[in-house]
């Protein structure tokens, strides 16, 4: 007869052999749980995994959201704006897409909270919240770059050949106000979208991406008022008209934009009840 250890040898060689061949994952094998391994005995690794989750959820829903704010924006300049003769040189097109590509790597570095939250993200990007945000936002930006060139219109000969929708590119007034205000709507669409605390960190404990929008924002301003020329000329852009309050009426109305775009967001995140109270809350000592 077997002893009861030559007995679970022969079992587990039994096992073994039957195995043998099929897909159940042997002791120590690697697999798609390992990232998910944990070994402690608490379950605090599973608050980890859902903070990391709530950061993940956001950062991609924001991300979405000013994808379809720029593509917007861009389709518009693209398309209306392109038959009043607006362009960009090819210095603006390239200091424009390293600026996206940099905000958007930022974004990229910001890290969870470290305590779980009671409330909720939203959990979907074709929500109503997100919809809705999407309008009120492309409205603003829409609105802004109208005002922008009807203000810009006495300054500009409509019959001039830089101006005809297949001519070169040439720096002019239109040129400028347009390249000038969508600056600033480009620092506005980050900075509002960013969703923050209480699931990420906030746009202020995010230091590079709170630093670089806060300089372009400034740079927009410094652009506007002509108050380096040789920076203008780098950039393409010719000194906005000082006639009719013209530099006021551009600087106002790239406020406007920033508080517009501001408010309805906020708007949009108290009235649809983003936030509520989860069923599995969480305790505050997680």
């Amino acid at each position: 007869s077997l002893t009861p250890a030559e007995r679970l040898r022969a079992e587990l060689h039994e096992m073994e052999r039957a195995q043998q061949g099929s897909s159940v994952v042997q002791l120590g094998d690697a697999s798609i749980a390992s990232p998910f391994t944990s070994r402690s005995t608490s379950i605090l690794a599973t608050v980890h995994i859902v903070r990391q989750g709530r950061c993940t959820l956001v950062t991609t829903i924001q991300m979405y959201k000013i994808l379809a704010l720029n593509c917007l924006v861009s389709a518009y300049s693209l398309s209306s704006l392109y038959l009043y003769g607006v362009k960009q040189g090819d210095t603006q097109a390239t200091v424009a897409g390293l600026l996206i590509a940099g905000l958007f790597m930022f974004i990229a570095w910001a890290e969870p909270v470290d305590a779980l939250s009671a409330q909720r993200p939203e959990a979907r990007v074709f929500s109503p919240t997100v919809l809705l945000s999407l309008l009120g936002q492309v409205a603003v930006h829409f609105a802004t770059l109208l005002a922008a060139l009807r203000q810009t219109a006495p300054f500009v000969d409509a019959t001039a050949e830089e101006m005809q929708p297949d001519a070169d590119f040439q720096p002019n007034v239109i040129n400028s106000a347009v390249f000038t205000v969508g600056l600033c709507m480009q620092v506005n669409v980050f900075a509002v979208n960013y969703r923050g605390r209480p699931f990420m960190q906030s746009l202020r404990e995010n230091r590079p991406l709170h630093r670089v929008l806060l300089a372009v924002w400034l740079l927009a301003l410094v652009l506007a008022a002509d108050l380096v020329p040789a920076l203008g000329e780098w950039l393409e852009l010719v000194p906005l008209p000082e006639e009719g309050g013209y530099r006021g009426a551009m600087l106002a109305l790239m406020l406007a934009n920033t508080a517009g775009a501001w408010a309805w967001e906020l708007l949009v995140v108290r009235r649809s009840g983003l936030g509520a109270p989860s069923a599995l809350a969480a305790k505050k000592d997680l």
